[in-house]
């Protein structure tokens, strides 16, 4: 938020992680960050969807031709901001990918990082 002079940040988890939501509110809280909030989202597919998660988060359509940032939007996913932290420390950049595949019609559901 500092070097991208943001006021505000939302952090979108899925309302099944009521763990995550209250340990993240009683850090703001406790920190005494008031531009910085949780965002409860509904726990369904597909959320993870910059456009979807853009009109979640803000009520705003994020059609053809436009960009995020023309809304006034960033969305970064969790994975993206650990890595950059990760490269700000040691100077290697992302070459790895981490990946789910689950659900219903998967045999062997996996988790590769």
């Amino acid at each position: 938020m500092k070097y991208l002079e943001l006021d505000e940040c939302y952090i979108g988890i899925e309302d099944n992680k009521q763990d995550a939501i209250d340990n993240f509110n009683k850090l703001f809280a406790g920190q005494g960050i008031a531009n910085m909030r949780t965002f409860p989202l509904k726990a369904s597919y597909p959320k993870g969807a910059e456009r979807v998660l853009i009109y979640e988060v803000t009520g705003k359509t994020c059609n053809a031709g436009v960009l995020p940032a023309d809304l006034g939007c960033i969305v970064s996913n969790v994975t993206s901001i650990a890595f950059l932290g990760q490269y700000l420390k040691d100077g290697v950049p992302l070459i790895k990918k981490r990946m789910t595949v689950d659900g219903d019609a998967v045999n062997r559901p996996k988790y590769r990082s």
